[in-house]
């Protein structure tokens, strides 16, 4: 449950992003002509460097979690055996079955709780050096809007958007970008498809 003091700061800050056309004379963002060639260069570079990422941050996080994780599954596979052993036995203590079942079920728990942790690890690990690659330069909004036709408190406000938009986009993975890159393709390529249909022959 989000708790009512996080609500209000929430609902603070939405209500403090809205009001800030009317206390700031911002002028409307100009958007830079752009084609298939450009969305798809820029998608590539991401799709890239997010490939570059997933299969780094893979190496380190293999290395640094995959032995205690093994030894979980080792230790579980040795009780789910003594467990089975103590049931096929022709009269098993109910103490040892019971002490048998509840070891199995605490190794699980463990287990899947690494598990958890570990792909938490790794979505933060992903999520932190993706933000720090945008903020190194790669950006993909700054290629849509013309940040030269702005104020300087909107150019600001959109490289930080922009930041953590590539960012975000970049630790989610190249199976992500690739879809996006899809996805846009698809779209830009049937607009034009329609446009061409709709222009009169001479």
């Amino acid at each position: 449950m989000v708790k009512r003091s996080q609500w209000i700061i929430f609902s603070l800050g939405i209500a403090f992003i809205v009001a800030i056309p009317t206390w700031l004379p911002l002028t409307p963002l100009a958007v830079t002509p752009f084609g298939l060639d450009e969305i798809s260069q820029v998608l590539s570079l991401l799709f890239i460097i997010a490939l570059l990422l997933e299969r780094s941050l893979e190496i380190f996080v293999t290395t640094w979690r995959d032995p205690d994780e093994l030894a979980l599954t080792v230790a579980l596979n040795e009780a789910q055996a003594a467990l089975t052993a103590c049931q096929q036995s022709d009269s098993p203590h109910p103490d040892t079955l019971n002490a048998a079942m509840t070891q199995v079920q605490t190794l699980q728990r463990k287990r899947s709780h690494y598990r958890a942790e570990t792909t938490r690890i790794a979505l933060w690990s992903a999520l932190i050096l993706g933000l720090l690659i945008s903020a190194s330069g790669v950006r993909s909004l700054a290629l849509l809007v013309d940040l030269e036709a702005v104020q300087p408190f909107q150019q600001r406000c959109i490289e930080l958007v922009d930041v953590l938009l590539t960012g975000g986009l970049i630790a989610g993975g190249s199976d992500g970008v690739h879809k996006l890159l899809q996805v846009v393709t698809n779209f830009l390529e049937a607009t034009s498809d329609r446009v061409k249909n709709n222009t009169p022959h001479s």
